[in-house]
């Protein structure tokens, strides 16, 4: 019996590992540039840039104009710009940069997508020297920016068989700051296909908590127990969350402006805390002590105003 499951295991390894060394390496950026000219879209899929990228720090260049350009340095991505603070002295949490990317493209790649994924805390995105979408707006300072994080997808064409894509960000706002998310980069089609599988589970989630919510909520109709409204809630929290994270089309509805949503998402998480415990606390009322439950509740009131009346400068360093 031994003997058969170590073969089993064995046999399992290696095709885990067979299977990843079929795959390759991936591609990665060295030097502000990224050889694609071998890479196969169509039968690799979607590619994350990670590596060295050129970086100009409190420099906005200006990508229509082939000789502008400034003070160089090379930045990993993903990661934050307040990390090469240990090496550069000069560069502050606070502050605008521009991101260089030089790609050598295969033949037959004239339009591709991006997937931003926490950007912090406004972006501009331009190919060979084209604007091709924003999120916010990125400024030179805190009154000329427009927070945006995220965005599901940013699709551009271009010409040639290569591609400088440039980003600006500014943050003047949040404890975090530059591409920490990272960027993925894929053709229109793959990365289209991507969103919809994930907008899926996002949206089969959300159903599943909503489900869960309001059944709940109609048991707590018919026998008052309060454990029931608070587990409704919860259910509807993560619903919210789930919703927060997909960046669900149903959110631009609202048209909430990126510091309401920034507002919403750590009020989300924090509300999470206190209803947790008045669930526990309605069920268990003799076995949990009064101290903990008074403590844990007049933490996450504190905490809630706290994000409710202070800017995004003070209350994003509240979730560490």
């Amino acid at each position: 019996m031994y003997i058969r499951s170590l073969k089993y295991t064995i046999g399992l390894l290696i095709m885990v590992l067979g299977s990843f060394l079929a795959k390759g390496v991936s591609p990665v950026v060295e030097g502000g540039v990224l050889d694609l000219r071998e890479y196969n879209f169509k039968s690799d899929g979607p590619l994350e840039l990670t590596g060295e990228f050129e970086f100009y720090w409190n420099q906005m260049l200006n990508p229509a104009l082939s000789s502008d350009s400034g003070v160089v340095s090379y930045i990993q991505v993903p990661g934050s710009w307040y990390d090469l603070n240990k090496v550069l002295p000069e560069i502050e949490r606070y502050g605008f940069a521009t991101y260089r990317l030089l790609i050598l493209l295969p033949e037959g790649v004239n339009r591709l997508s991006f997937k931003a994924d926490r950007i912090y805390s406004a972006s501009g995105f331009f190919l060979n020297g084209k604007a091709v979408d924003y999120l916010g707006y990125p400024g030179v300072n805190k009154y000329q920016t427009l927070i945006e994080y995220n965005k599901p997808l940013i699709t551009g064409s271009f010409q040639g068989s290569e591609l400088e894509l440039l980003i600006k960000v500014s943050n003047f706002n949040h404890r975090n700051s530059g591409i920490l998310g990272g960027l993925v980069m894929g053709l229109p089609e793959q990365m289209s296909q991507q969103r919809q599988k994930e907008l899926f589970r996002g949206h089969f989630l959300m159903g599943a908590f909503l489900i869960i919510g309001f059944y709940f909520l109609g048991l707590y109709l018919i026998r008052s127990e309060q454990y029931r409204v608070y587990f409704s809630f919860i259910c509807m929290l993560m619903a919210l969350r789930v919703a927060m994270i997909v960046q669900v089309p149903l959110l631009d509805v609202f048209n909430l402006n990126g510091l309401t949503l920034a507002r919403l998402e750590y009020v989300n998480i924090y509300l999470l805390a206190p209803f947790f415990t008045l669930m526990i606390f309605s069920i268990f009322p003799y076995d949990f002590p009064k101290w903990a439950f008074k403590t844990i509740l007049w933490v996450s009131a504190a905490f809630i105003i706290f994000v409710i009346l202070t800017p995004i400068s003070l209350f994003s360093f509240t979730l560490p």
